[in-house]
């Protein structure tokens, strides 16, 4: 399973460190310091392209106001858990919220969602697409 995942389009062979990440502007120092591998650490961390996607995730629906610093902990721990698969399909992220209730999952696409209409969907992303940023930013 690894080897099949160290060779998928969507995890390039990539790496920066926390300095490159804040210097490129790619991911905020506010979510490197909240969700970063070493929170506080004098020494610059290196994350893979696998680690970088859900910080940038996280960056993007903050800057668009869609998301709170808080709701940005589920949206790590869910693509940390969940992403990648291992069948190659493209994915999106869903972010929605129900009466202040926030959830996210991850769905293969193509999918048809249907929600009561008490749910707001607030983002939804093709991770596809947003690899493809990440890969432009670093390139």
């Amino acid at each position: 399973m690894a080897e099949k995942l160290s060779h998928s389009p969507l995890l390039p062979d990539l790496y920066a460190t926390s300095d490159d990440l804040k210097e490129r502007n790619i991911v905020s120092v506010i979510v490197l310091d909240r969700y970063g591998a070493s929170p506080g650490s004098e020494q610059a961390a290196v994350y893979s392209f696998q680690q970088m996607l859900p910080l940038f995730t996280i960056n993007q629906l903050l800057a668009n106001g869609e998301i709170s610093l808080e709701e940005g902990g589920l949206l790590l721990e869910t693509l940390n858990e969940q992403w990648p698969k291992p069948d190659g399909k493209p994915y999106e992220l869903l972010f929605f919220r129900k009466m202040g209730v926030s959830s996210c999952l991850l769905v293969s696409v193509p999918a048809d969602l249907h929600f009561d209409k008490g749910v707001k969907v607030v983002a939804r992303i093709s991770l596809v697409e947003l690899a493809e940023q990440l890969k432009g930013k670093l390139i």
